[in-house]
């Protein structure tokens, strides 16, 4: 059995930043953060999630599951400081027993790579499944991308940009795939 029902956990974390209220980034966003978290919790993950802007909120804590129906909507204001949101996942995965452990961070990908990128490949090297998942259209992506002035994959183990179902379905192909081959 690769994965355990009883042996996996997993934080989502969500940006809720101005940036992301633009092409309905946050709306992408929220409805990738529900299919994640409905797909783990059927196979009985916890799941906990935290939304970020300049402060951190618990959206959903492993205790509330996913309507089957419909998804929580995670709005988009503020400013862009994730790093509150992931030394409260780095607590919880790693006091955490469970076996597999899985952190997304679902983001427009823009924010200070400093300390932040720092945690995020921490939490990797303690056997911590960390994927990037990217809410960015074509011309955005291209334009940040030739400007070269940030990282957009933040250390992640797993980088991918996401703008529709498929993708997401590429997504869970790519961290079932790594899973099997890490072990993590």
């Amino acid at each position: 059995d690769l994965f355990p029902s009883h042996d996996n956990e997993a934080v989502i974390l969500v940006e809720r930043s101005g940036s992301m209220n633009s092409d309905n980034n946050d709306r992408t966003a929220s409805l990738a953060c529900w299919t994640i978290k409905r797909a783990l919790e059927h196979i009985d993950c916890p799941v906990t999630v935290y939304a970020f802007d300049d402060e951190t909120e618990i959206a959903y804590t492993k205790a509330n599951k996913a309507e089957r129906t419909k998804y929580k909507f995670i709005y988009g204001s503020g400013g862009t400081d994730p790093y509150e949101a992931l030394i409260l996942a780095e607590k919880s995965l790693l006091s955490s027993q469970r076996k597999n452990k899985m952190m997304f961070i679902i983001t427009d990908g823009v924010f200070r790579s400093e300390r932040n990128d720092e945690v995020i490949e921490r939490v990797s090297r303690r056997g911590v499944l960390t994927t990037m998942v990217l809410i960015m259209r074509d011309k955005e992506y291209e334009h940040i991308s030739q400007r070269n002035e940030y990282t957009l994959d933040h250390g992640a183990e797993i980088f991918r940009r996401v703008n529709s179902g498929k993708d997401l379905l590429a997504l869970a192909k790519d961290v079932v795939v790594l899973a099997i081959v890490t072990g993590k």
